[in-house]
């Protein structure tokens, strides 16, 4: 008679626990250096990107702005401060703009050949061509206009607005002149005004003249002259009773006061 199978069990560890001693076993020594291999090119492609995307905008404007001149001068332009040695704080704009300056500062010239010959004249502002052309020592002017203060050489503290305004001027100072050729015959007069096209161009030689809408008679020195007396007639209104009661002027001028024959 058959006798029954009898199953003997054995107890043995789970399969889990012998893939989990066998695959990291294997990962590190035989796939090791794929892993490795795997995780740095992924750091050179995430490297490559940062470094071909695209820079930052760190201006304003785009393409930023070129600069980084020494001592604070800025030049755009041909030949724009091409003799500067250790002039501080200019601004040079233009075609051979502020070219002989040396040593001058704070000088702005913006247009062809403004303040050209300057080598160490300073705080001096030139717009136009060829403003302050022949500037070389002179400082503290300002010419704005074309050919304004153009023969000015060591004159200073003047002001000339308009096409050749005060075109003359050497080497006298403190002159004022806007218009069209104002004071543009003055040469080294000083202390002048002039106020309109032509003011004071027949001014030579001659200082402390006011010229308002009048050309000036050459070297004469301290006259006023408004008006011109082909032009207009010299009248002098004064107020009323009536009107001095009020808050205006006592006296009034209409429209021209000659002050000189």
């Amino acid at each position: 008679m058959n006798q029954p199978i009898k199953f003997t069990t054995k107890r043995m560890s789970p399969a889990r626990n012998s893939v989990n001693h066998s695959l990291p076993r294997r990962s590190f020594s035989e796939g090791g250096s794929l892993i490795a291999s795997h995780y740095s090119l992924l750091t050179v492609l995430l490297l490559a990107c940062f470094r071909l995307g695209p820079a930052p905008n760190a201006f304003g404007v785009s393409p930023a702005p070129d600069g980084g001149y020494a001592s604070g001068n800025t030049a755009e332009g041909t030949n724009a401060l091409f003799s500067r040695t250790t002039g501080v704080w200019n601004t040079a704009l233009g075609y051979q703009a502020l070219y002989h300056v040396t040593t001058g500062n704070q000088n702005t010239a913006t247009g062809y050949q403004t303040l050209f010959r300057t080598t160490t004249g300073s705080l001096s502002v030139a717009n136009g061509s060829q403003a302050l052309f022949d500037n070389a020592t002179g400082f503290d002017n300002t010419a704005n206009g074309w050919q304004a203060l153009y023969s000015n050489t060591t004159g200073y503290e003047s002001t000339a607005s308009g096409f050749g305004a005060l075109f003359g001027n050497t080497a006298s100072f403190d002159n004022t002149a806007s218009g069209f050729g104002a004071l543009g015959s003055s040469t080294t007069g000083s202390h002048n005004i002039a106020l309109g096209d032509f003011a004071g161009s027949n001014l030579t030689t001659g200082s402390d003249n006011i010229d308002i809408g009048n050309n000036g008679v050459a070297a004469e020195a301290n006259t006023i002259r408004i008006g011109d007396s082909n032009n207009q007639t010299p009248h002098l209104s004064l107020a009323s009773r009536a009107q001095r009661s009020q808050a205006r002027p006592s006296i009034s001028i209409l429209p021209v006061v000659s002050l000189a024959s």
